[in-house]
């Protein structure tokens, strides 16, 4: 196994946006914005390098040319699980599972958010994999922020509604 961990250096804040993905070590801080889209994140204890991957669609309504687009589940996913299998099996991992918000009652995005959790859901569970954090639905946007210095994370709630913050 390779170990990422860079020595002497200050953390970067590595921001992944809509249809990104990140994979990095110790001591980067990886964070992304969700609300019916869908994060998953990844962390290993011991050698200290994770991701975190935010995804919009479950999956591409046409395969062409969609090789590398992340803004899909079905892209991005097994593209995750590829760098973390580049350092140990994905058992050695821990996960998390976040978004899928419901943020307007009136449009189909309640579809959208149920559609990429059962697809996150369903991945997961072909790995055999049960999150460690998962902190799914609801009808608000999320801040997530992981430390891959020590696996911690952070969520920040934002109700849509209301100026009210939350922080788990």
């Amino acid at each position: 196994m390779t170990n990422l961990t860079y020595k002497d250096q200050a953390p970067y804040s590595i921001l992944v946006n809509p249809g990104e993905f990140s994979f990095s070590a110790s001591p980067d801080v990886i964070r992304t914005l969700l609300g019916s889209c869908v994060a998953i994140s990844v962390w290993h204890p011991e050698l200290k390098i994770g991701g975190l991957c935010h995804y919009l669609l479950a999956s591409a309504a046409q395969q062409k040319n969609n090789n590398f687009n992340y803004r899909y589940g079905n892209i991005v996913l097994p593209e995750l699980l590829r760098n973390m299998n580049a350092f140990d099996s994905e058992k050695s991992f821990e996960f998390g599972i976040y978004g899928g918000s419901c943020l307007n009652e009136k449009s189909n995005s309640e579809n959208i958010g149920k559609s990429n959790l059962q697809f996150a859901w369903q991945w997961l569970d072909n790995l055999k994999i049960t999150p460690h954090i998962d902190d799914t639905g609801g009808n608000y946007c999320r801040i997530i922020t992981l430390s891959l210095e020590n696996g911690s994370v952070t969520i920040t709630k934002y109700q849509i509604d209301s100026e009210e913050v939350y922080t788990k």
